[in-house]
């Protein structure tokens, strides 16, 4: 394949990604704040495609589900009446242990226009397990809340809920958190029903393209060094590309768990958390090829190390705050592995080397690892690019590799190329010969012994030089590996001459070429 055409693939997974914003940009967003969970909108703020973000105080209830609770009359009342912003980082201010750990719920009332209409709401998750209900009635639950780690399944998965509303309408999300050390309860968001289906669609096909481009991307350059072996560059990339997009099937929007709604915790923990504790070493190996002697060897041979200790160590460990704990240590050997990178590819820019793909790949991944690994941190949501961070990186990697390997291919054909044509000048060569010898074997009617001796000739004549007639150069490197093993068996000498004529330039230039060659004929055969 020639380099347009793998330019024309890559131009095609743009162009589809680029496609799959199209249904977002007929989305516009916009917040809305919601005062003491009570928020009022009107007909014109969900005109014209407005999905609204309903931010602000909403009601918390700490370790009550306000409607499962059966007991509900018997909770004192202050565990009532507290406020929580959403979006926020769940953290239980006044609990004595585990404040990121426990269960809730909050709820607010949106006025909605008197027309009745059918609206959506747009959940991307709160906590690790949630219930969602519109005036009373459950609509929809992703994982399963309780009141303790026995009792709730966590799961991270988006949530879509539609009903026909007008009024005043109640808003009640049950959540819990119990089996990851931190969680986020992320915007609940608003808008009509096919706005709402147009927002989920467009996030949905976002992360599904960006994740094929991933994978489309690994297997091209796979086939690399499938027909090459010896380019291990292309093996490390491929591989590390398959790996993030394994984990990126389960982080982004949740699309593994969505597919197997049952899928354990500690499956969607080690999914997550494995390919970027294996990609580290793929990714150190990759760059350590891709850019010989940017990584000093003791740091390729420690990040190796470690990548597999913690590889094994998520595989075994059932601790979640552990995998936390480890990821941090990975995240911050990525981050100093493309700082060192980053460095020495401005020095090469610097000095007129032509890298600019890979720096523009790397400075996205740097700054998408600086993104999310603050969002983790910070007291509000804040949106993961780790989508099309990787996607980017792999893209415009793949186009450069691609470029790479297309102009390995061009060689290959030109050498294909000339060596047909040697081949053919060979042949056209034999099939003349063949034929000249043909044409005077049957005008000359020689003999065999006396064809025999004509080859024979002819084989001497190419050890002859044609002035000197004595043996030329050609015999010299023929017969002096041969004499040297003899005298080597027989420990005898082996003796060289080179013999210099005095003023022979002096006498070239005053007789002449003609007597210079006449000249050397008469030493030769002197010689001889």
């Amino acid at each position: 394949m020639k380099l347009k055409n793998y330019l024309y693939l890559f131009m095609t997974l743009a162009l589809l990604y680029g496609i799959s914003w199209i249904p977002s940009v007929l989305v516009h967003e916009q917040i809305a704040m919601v005062e003491g969970a009570q928020l009022e909108l009107s007909e014109a703020q969900f005109a014209s495609g407005q999905l609204i973000s309903l931010d602000g105080q909403w009601h918390y209830y700490d370790e009550i589900l306000l409607k499962s609770d059966t007991g509900l009359a018997n909770q004192t009342l202050n565990q009532i009446g507290r406020w929580m912003s959403v979006p926020s980082l769940y953290e239980r201010t006044e609990a004595l242990q585990s404040p990121r750990k426990g269960y809730g719920t909050i709820s607010m009332t949106v006025n909605l226009p008197e027309t009745p209409r059918y609206y959506g709401l747009a959940f991307e998750y709160m906590g690790s397990a949630y219930k969602i209900f519109i005036n009373d009635e459950l609509m929809g639950e992703v994982g399963h809340v309780g009141p303790s780690l026995e009792t709730t399944k966590g799961i991270y998965a988006p949530k879509n809920v539609y009903f026909k509303g007008n009024g005043a309408t109640h808003i009640d999300v049950e959540f819990s958190n119990y089996v990851d050390s931190y969680s986020f309860l992320q915007p609940v968001k608003i808008g009509y029903k096919e706005v709402v289906e147009v927002y989920a669609l467009s996030h949905r096909l976002k992360d599904l393209i960006s994740i094929t481009i991933i994978f489309t991307v690994g297997a091209i350059v796979f086939s690399y060094y499938h027909v090459r072996t010896k380019q291990k560059m292309s093996f490390y990339f491929s591989i590390f590309a398959f790996l993030i997009g394994i984990r990126s099937l389960v982080v982004n929007q949740r699309l593994l768990i969505q597919l197997v709604p049952d899928l354990p915790w500690m499956v969607f923990i080690r999914i997550s958390y494995v390919p970027l504790f294996l990609g580290l070493f793929f990714f150190v190996r990759f760059l350590h090829e891709r850019l010989p002697g940017a990584l000093p060897e003791k740091w390729v041979k420690g990040m190796s190390w470690l990548s597999w200790l913690l590889t094994t160590l998520s595989l075994l460990s059932s601790n979640v705050a552990f995998n936390d704990s480890m990821i941090v240590c990975v995240v911050f050997c990525y981050a100093v592995i493309l700082i060192r990178i980053f460095i020495k590819l401005t020095l090469k820019l610097r000095d007129g080397e032509d890298e600019w793909l890979l720096w523009i790949a790397v400075l996205l991944l740097m700054f998408v690892l600086f993104n999310d690994a603050i969002a983790d941190y910070l007291p509000y949501a804040l949106s993961y690019l780790a989508s099309i961070g990787f996607m980017l990186f792999f893209a415009l990697e793949g186009v450069e590799l691609s470029a790479r390997f297309a102009s390995m291919l061009t060689k290959a054909e030109h050498v294909i190329v000339e060596n047909e044509k040697l081949v053919e000048e060979l042949r056209f060569m034999n099939e003349s010969l063949e034929s000249q010898v043909t044409e005077r074997t049957k005008d000359l009617e020689i003999s065999n012994q006396k064809l025999k001796r004509l080859n024979k000739q002819l084989e001497n004549l190419s050890y002859i030089d044609e002035l000197t007639r004595i043996p030329n150069r050609r015999m010299f490197f023929s017969e002096v590996e041969k004499q040297f093993n003899e005298a080597k068996k027989g420990h005898e000498s082996l003796h060289v001459f080179i013999i210099d004529i005095d003023y022979f330039k002096l006498y070239n230039d005053i007789y002449g070429h003609v007597k210079g060659d006449w000249c050397l004929f008469n030493i030769a055969q002197t010689i001889e």
